[in-house]
């Protein structure tokens, strides 16, 4: 039986990511689910609209916050949020310095 991959840890300072919720005509379905990561100045920011339904979405909004936290680190998991804003902050700081013409 093959095991499940742990999900990667960021390798930059994580920031703050408010999950907004993501609206269709005006009702409530689901979340926009990501992460910010900075280092030496620089931030990056991976995220993803994830619909889990009006039914869903009204249970995480009133439920515990436990419940809301784990519901979007399996979403971050899921999409594989973390790998993609490790692996863009690592293509941001090895990218040759943009010359401002002077």
């Amino acid at each position: 039986m093959a095991e499940t991959p742990l999900p990667q840890a960021p390798r930059y300072l994580s920031l703050p990511f408010a999950n907004t919720p993501v609206l269709h005509d005006g009702q409530h379905v689901g979340f926009t689910v990501g992460v910010t990561l900075s280092h030496d100045g620089q931030t990056v920011t991976e995220s993803v609209d994830v619909i889990c339904g009006a039914e869903q979405a009204a249970a995480l909004i009133t439920g515990s916050i436990a419940d809301f936290t784990g519901w979007s680190r399996q979403a971050l998991i899921a999409h594989d949020l973390v790998t993609r804003a490790n692996a863009a902050m690592a293509a941001k700081l090895a990218a040759p310095a943009v010359s401002n013409g002077t």
